[in-house]
């Protein structure tokens, strides 16, 4: 497909005096290797600064989980509890509204029943 982009493109290329020397296939090698080099100098820092075994890192992972999710549960029943009456009582509204809205739509001449 020729496209206006593409033709002004390619007489751009032809008018100027030198090429691309960067395509995209090497800019994205490029990114790669240092994505994966970057990578391996961060796991090899990690390993020799680790303050832990791994089964100690493990470990102390799984307790901070647990205590992490036990301070979630208990502020969920703690906003509950703060709001649950609230929502309770807002969800019960709408339905004594639904309910009235309904009642007079019922009650109306000019359409079909609802139910």
């Amino acid at each position: 497909m020729n496209t206006p982009y593409l033709q002004a493109r390619d007489l751009q290329l032809r008018e100027s005096s030198t090429s691309p020397t960067i395509s995209t296939s090497t800019s994205t090698n490029s990114t790669m290797m240092v994505l994966a080099a970057g990578a391996i100098v961060g796991a090899a820092v990690a390993l020799a600064f680790a303050p832990a075994s791994g089964r100690d890192t493990r470990s102390y992972l799984g307790q901070r989980s647990r205590r992490l999710a036990g301070d979630v549960a208990e502020r969920g029943r703690r906003i509950w509890a703060e709001q649950g009456e609230r929502v309770t009582t807002a969800v019960r509204r709408g339905y004594t509204e639904a309910a009235h809205t309904l009642e007079q739509v019922n009650a109306s001449d000019n359409g079909p029943r609802v139910s």
